[in-house]
């Protein structure tokens, strides 16, 4: 399974972000299993941090929450994809060190896992997506304390 990190921001925290969002790109790529069935190509995990009034990031970031399918560019088919977003403040975001911003927005996502309806395919395993978020919990924890 393809697994894409990106983010929308307001421009004052957007270095920030994009440098948070490669280093937990690589986490994926190198400590998590990727493989969570439900026939889904790609995971898109998208961090939401464009207004500090929360009602408003909320609802920005509810469009990125969704189950669909695209045209490959390969043309060979469709890609199923899965994308799971959480909003963050810039507020919020500007005073954290990118250590910190990287454990927010774990933490943030794993709680949209738990708390949150997320509407997957059937098959999803989200139990292992959730595993995978504590496991890169855990090791960005002793990464950047280290």
């Amino acid at each position: 399974m393809d697994v894409k990190v990106s983010c929308v921001t307001s421009e004052e925290v957007a270095e920030k972000f994009r440098v948070a969002m490669n280093e937990i790109q690589d986490m994926f790529e190198n400590d998590a299993s990727r493989d969570y069935g439900g026939g889904v190509d790609r995971l898109a995990l998208v961090a939401v941090s464009f207004s500090d009034d929360a009602n408003e990031n909320e609802e920005y970031r509810k469009q990125f929450t969704k189950v669909g399918r695209y045209k490959s560019s390969t043309g060979s088919g469709y890609v199923r994809y899965l994308s799971v977003s959480c909003a963050i403040q810039p507020r919020v975001a500007v005073v954290l060190s990118i250590a910190q911003l990287i454990m927010k927005v774990l933490e943030n996502f794993l709680e949209e896992l738990y708390v949150k309806t997320l509407k997957t395919p059937i098959g999803f395993d989200v139990e292992k997506l959730q595993l995978d978020f504590e496991k890169l919990i855990k090791v960005s924890g002793s990464r950047f304390t280290s």
